[in-house]
């Protein structure tokens, strides 16, 4: 409602509701600023526990050996994760040292950092979707399920989704290029990362191929965990009662333990990973809701909170791995004895 409007509504003097709308709007905007802060701290601590927690689990993995499919599957989520919180870590305090030398806003790192660590996300979605389906073929077909999903077949499904969706976020990227300009704060030419002409229709091509990937990727995932949970739940007596038959009770009790166990880290991706993937919807649907634009603050609270979220997914797999499987937990014991 603008001041005009209200002045029709109440008979408040003119100076009096100019005031408390501007008062009102700097007491939002501080606000803001205060909640967004206070996630970015929250963020960085957690993207530190992120890293090292996921050194510890490729510990684990490296030490069980990567016989397994499961553990090369893992690992390269590991990898994903920590590369994710990494690089929010470096672009994050790097931006606030060039604010604070140069006396500007580093746009330019900023984004880079950003669509860098959008693409990682999309690429851990994307690995727990495979992980899943694994899963949930290891479960249903155990006795062809070893001839389709080798260990080979598994490294260079990793490698393809690695490739896949960080080409996703290249055009954003490539919206960049190093070049000389005269900074007027710093009073000098200095060589910096600069946008190109077209970075918005980069961008917008960005927005549109790792959309086009990771809402596909979250929907398979959602649909492969639901049949893994049906499958585990027991509803399926014909398939029990061949799997009783044709399997070890230790091997189809280990498959089931990882099975929920793959389930609840699903289940956590798919709530810290939708958020932002309805944020991309809506600057495609409204182009206002971006960095700079009338819905400003509103996108900036969003995306704090959003890779609050993915920080906090990139942590947590290791108290999945240590209470829901023995093997795991075996193995990290026996390492923390021998040191």
């Amino acid at each position: 409602m603008s001041i005009m409007d209200v002045r029709g509504n109440l008979s408040l003097p003119p100076s009096s509701l100019e005031q408390a709308y501007c008062g009102q709007n700097v007491q939002l905007a501080l606000l803001s600023f205060w909640l967004r802060h206070t996630v970015h701290v929250l963020s960085h601590v957690t993207a530190v526990l992120g890293i090292g927690f996921n050194v510890i689990n490729l510990c684990v993995f490296a030490r069980q050996g990567f016989q397994d499919t499961i553990n090369i599957s893992l690992s390269g989520l590991a990898v994903s994760d920590m590369a994710t919180s990494a690089v929010f870590l470096a672009y994050h305090p790097a931006s606030l040292v060039l604010e604070t030398v140069y006396g500007r806003k580093p746009t330019e790192l900023i984004h880079l950092g950003s669509w860098l660590s959008y693409g990682l996300t999309i690429n851990s979605s994307c690995l727990a979707l495979f992980i899943c389906l694994e899963r949930y073929l290891c479960v249903a077909f155990p006795l062809k399920v070893k001839d389709m999903i080798t260990p080979k077949v598994t490294v260079k499904a990793v490698i393809a989704i690695f490739l896949v969706t960080i080409t996703t976020v290249l055009p954003a990227m490539l919206a960049l290029r190093f070049s000389w300009y005269f900074d007027k704060y710093a009073n000098q030419t200095i060589l910096a990362l600069i946008f190109m002409e077209h970075t918005s229709d980069l961008a917008n091509v960005s927005y549109v191929l790792s959309t086009s990937i990771q809402i596909p990727a979250l929907i398979c995932l959602c649909g492969v965990t639901a049949l893994l949970i049906w499958l585990l739940s027991g509803h399926k007596k014909e398939l029990r009662g061949f799997l009783d038959a044709h399997t070890s009770h230790h091997s189809m009790r280990r498959r089931k333990r990882t099975a929920k166990m793959v389930v609840f880290l699903s289940s956590v991706i798919l709530v810290c990973f939708v958020p932002a993937q309805l944020a991309s919807v809506a600057t495609l649907l409204n182009p206002d809701f971006d960095a700079g634009g009338r819905h400003d603050t509103a996108y900036k609270l969003s995306w704090a909170v959003i890779f609050l979220l993915h920080m906090a997914n990139s942590s947590v797999n290791l108290c999945f791995y240590y209470s829901m499987s023995s093997r795991f937990r075996s193995t990290l014991t026996l390492m923390l004895k021998r040191r």
